[in-house]
């Protein structure tokens, strides 16, 4: 893994969408692959998808097009641990998921899921 925060930086914009085989419906862009290869974070995109469908992330998304992940970690015993945040556009929490074990390389990243596309927020 060789993922840093100052990479992220360097996306804007996207010249491809990529998607998952499970889930087809949700596209992410290079900037997101990018972390899911350097920063061994399928699992991230994976989860983040997975979580469209909890109750209270679909109730929003029938009338909004737009979320905020984060995800946060610090360090635990052996591994690290994260919680994964989902807020709407005016930083009201849908969703929160923790992890107990990561070893996801950054302290904190966010995410924004906008029309079913999963992009950093330089990319937008």
């Amino acid at each position: 893994m060789s993922l840093k925060q100052s990479d992220l930086k360097n996306f804007y914009g996207t010249e491809q969408h990529y998607y998952l085989p499970l889930f087809p419906q949700f596209h992410y862009t290079d900037g997101v692959r990018h972390v899911m290869l350097e920063g061994a974070a399928v699992w991230l995109v994976t989860d983040i998808f997975a979580f469209q469908q909890k109750p209270a992330i679909k109730k929003y998304r029938q009338r909004n097009y737009f979320q905020s992940w984060t995800l946060k970690t610090e360090p635990g015993e052996g591994m690290r641990q994260g919680v994964l945040t989902c807020e709407d556009g005016d930083y009201n929490e849908l969703f929160r998921h923790e992890y107990t074990q990561t070893d996801f390389p950054l302290q904190e990243i966010e995410l924004w899921l906008e029309h079913n596309v999963l992009l950093l927020p330089s990319e937008h």
